[in-house]
């Protein structure tokens, strides 16, 4: 993207370090500095917190950690090291830099963004470089030191002593802790705050059901009709006998001396009986060539029909089963979109609480059924069985699984898990 638009930077509230909480209710957000990071947000709701054995209280606008007055920034309180910011010393800016060429944070004169301290950042499309320098210096709440390589990820955090950078779906944002920042128009375009969640949030509209049924039909596919093609006696033999008579008739009449004309007469019918023994032979094959040929059309043809049918109710099967199922990869992005069908499922439903754990081969609701006969191990009767075996597993499709009468298991920090017991159980 080219940096061509005039600096739009938001004029509201600025203190927006927690984005779980309401700014204007936000009094100090304190970090722990330990080998894993910690949190503790203090609001006017709710000014006292009590973490990691210390008891965190607002009095008098003023922080008070187990009874000592802290001042903001860096302070180190009983061996622990502490980042105090509030609304005096914290500010939060939006942008987003021309991703084709790398955007540098650092007290360097070539930065994009020039920033006290040693550290040095670098943002290179998909990748995130830093060089540090310095304490104190955090990726997604775990201390780091020395060079590393991340790839960019939507949500990452970098915190140094100076500033938190986070990666949000569709801009930076950047909580400078000091007024030591400048940002360099050529390198960064400042702009209002982007919604990350859509219109009327967290009200919501509940989508109309589509109570779609897999479908359960039955098919029988039934065996081709065998050709029984008409048994006879070979050529040679159909005519062998008018042709012995004719060579009887002749041998006959030489040794007798009867009438030759009678004898002539009587062979010349042999011969007319072969003639029409002949070409009836022929008209049948005939006839068997074409009724066999006719047959196996037929035969085709409804096995084209057959699959055809069986292949509807299939392919329904699994987009119905698609449908109610959706992988936790298209349940993500429907959350994130706020799609209203993530409120569709009520408690009543046979399908509450069922989710899919991903894909897997399972057998189909359809029946399929053949008549072959085991013992025929013909081509057509092994191709049949292979069709229904076919269709009797659907592939690839949702493996699905009840949450319910389950134990849940949650894995991560602590007040991010907090947060999210209080949303299942509240």
């Amino acid at each position: 993207m080219g940096i061509l638009e005039a600096n739009e930077i938001e004029t509201g509230d600025r203190f927006l370090i927690d984005n779980r909480l309401n700014p204007s209710d936000l009094i100090f957000v304190v970090y722990s500095l330990g080998d894993r990071l910690k949190k503790i947000s203090l609001t006017q709701t709710s000014p006292s917190a009590k973490c990691l054995g210390s008891l965190f209280g607002v009095v008098n606008n003023k922080l008070h950690i187990d009874g000592w007055s802290t001042e903001l920034g860096c302070q180190e309180i009983k061996g622990t090291r502490f980042l105090i910011l509030s609304r005096d010393n914290a500010r939060t800016y939006f942008f987003i830099f021309n991703t084709y060429k790398k955007l540098v944070i650092s007290s360097d004169e070539f930065a994009g963004i020039k920033s006290p301290g040693k550290t040095r950042l670098i943002l290179d499309q998909d990748r995130l470089i830093v060089d540090i320098k310095e304490a104190d210096v955090y990726y997604n709440d775990q201390k780091i030191v020395g060079h590393h390589v991340f790839s960019i990820l939507e949500g990452a955090s970098f915190l140094t002593p100076h500033y938190l950078l986070e990666k949000r779906p569709s801009q930076w944002k950047i909580t400078v802790f000091s007024d030591d920042f400048t940002f360099e128009p050529n390198h960064v375009l400042l702009q209002k705050r982007k919604s990350e969640f859509p219109k009327n949030f967290p009200d919501y509209r509940r989508s109309p059901r589509l109570n779609l049924e897999v479908p359960t039909d039955k098919f029988k596919l039934q065996g081709s009709s065998k050709h029984q093609e008409k048994k006879g006696h070979s050529l040679l033999k159909m005519i062998m006998p008018p042709l012995m008579m004719i060579g009887m008739t002749g041998v006959t009449t030489l040794l007798s001396g009867r009438d030759a004309l009678m004898m002539l007469g009587m062979g010349g019918a042999s011969l007319l009986t072969t003639t029409f023994t002949v070409s009836q032979f022929f008209t049948e094959k005939k006839a068997n060539k074409l009724s066999a040929i006719k047959e196996k059309e037929n035969d085709l043809h409804y096995l084209v029909t057959a699959v055809g049918e069986i292949t509807r109710p299939y392919k329904r099967e699994k987009e119905v089963l698609a449908f109610q199922l959706p992988s936790p990869e298209k349940l993500v992005d429907m959350t994130v979109v706020y799609q209203s069908r993530i409120y569709e499922r009520q408690v009543h439903n046979k399908d509450f609480l069922t989710v899919s754990l991903g894909t897997c081969d399972t057998p189909s609701s359809l029946t399929i059924e053949t008549d072959v006969n085991d013992k025929d191990l013909s081509h057509e009767a092994k191709h049949l069985k292979t069709l229904a075996k076919q269709f009797s597993t659907q592939r690839q499709v949702p493996t699905a699984i009840s949450l319910l009468d389950q134990t849940l298991g949650l894995i991560g920090a602590q007040d991010v898990l907090a947060t999210s017991l209080e949303n299942l159980l509240f």
